[in-house]
């Protein structure tokens, strides 16, 4: 629990920090929801996780790493068990300095963009899954709502 608000301390002052300096990069990400679509086998559970600018006109960016393209690199989902026990995520966690623009994917208005990640091989996930809900929750601006899967 400790790590996990440090870790949103550090990334919501990360983001403070970076837009007082250098490139005056701002993150806005009113226009970005976050959708979940889990598939389950008994051998291993992958969540697709999809991005989409719910904007008219305006372009929006996300850091690469919520895509987890080099695989996850840091605890992107809570995932908790049928009696609200937090699930323990076991992959690494990578240090960042500050965001660059090149550390960013745009998404053009009314497009999405989307990752398959597999859970099992990041968190502590019971061999047997009843009931597991998980969210995306990086960021609180989005958030995304739990959603179950057995």
């Amino acid at each position: 629990m400790i790590r996990r608000v440090c870790y949103f301390l550090f990334i919501i002052f990360g983001f403070i920090a970076y837009s007082s300096q250098g490139e005056n990069l701002t993150m806005d990400y009113s226009d970005i929801s976050v959708s979940l679509e889990i598939n389950h086998s008994v051998f291993s559970t992958f969540v697709t996780v999809t991005f989409t600018n719910n904007s008219d006109q305006n372009d929006c960016k996300i850091p690469k790493w919520f895509l987890a393209e080099n695989g996850l690199e840091d605890n992107l989902f809570e995932i908790v068990d049928s009696e609200n026990n937090q699930i323990e995520y076991i992959g690494k966690f990578v240090k960042r300095g500050r965001i660059r623009e090149s550390d960013l994917i745009r998404i053009q208005p009314k497009e999405s963009i989307s990752a398959r990640i597999r859970l099992n091989k990041y968190y502590k996930l019971p061999l047997i899954t009843n009931n597991l809900k998980i969210r995306f929750f990086v960021l609180y601006e989005i958030e995304s709502n739990y959603i179950s899967f057995k």
